[in-house]
């Protein structure tokens, strides 16, 4: 059964030196707390308004190359697990993006491993 996390975590891309911060049912203060802190720096006004949540999720990349992905609160129904493939979707589109990889034929196998990477971390968590 999934646990509600209202706590930011943190998985990894595999073998891409990058890491994705997961928020799920989260507070954008909240958010914004746990990346101050996984920064070491306060953020100005801009990059926090910058990740303001303004739907039922979002995936966003950092210059330094991490991401945020964010989504409403955790519910086991279909509608969860479709945004959450979604934004998923969105944090490997930044991920290939960033090292060169475009989405092609050739290039498919890659993304669909980093997909079910992503998915099958994320779900650990929630899982746990």
């Amino acid at each position: 059964m999934m646990k509600k996390r209202k706590k930011p975590f943190v998985v990894t891309h595999g073998s891409y030196p990058f890491d994705v911060m997961v928020c799920i049912g989260t507070t954008h203060a909240e958010v914004i707390k746990a990346l101050n802190k996984k920064m070491g720096r306060k953020m100005d006004k801009e990059e926090a308004d910058y990740l303001e949540l303004h739907s039922i999720g979002r995936t966003v990349m950092l210059d330094g190359g991490q991401t945020i992905l964010m989504a409403e609160d955790l519910k086991n129904n279909p509608d969860f697990h479709a945004n959450l493939s979604h934004e998923i979707l969105h944090a490997v589109s930044f991920l290939f993006d960033r090292v060169g990889l475009p989405h092609t034929t050739q290039g498919d196998e890659a993304w669909a491993y980093q997909v079910g990477h992503l998915t099958r971390e994320i779900y650990k968590h929630l899982y746990a």
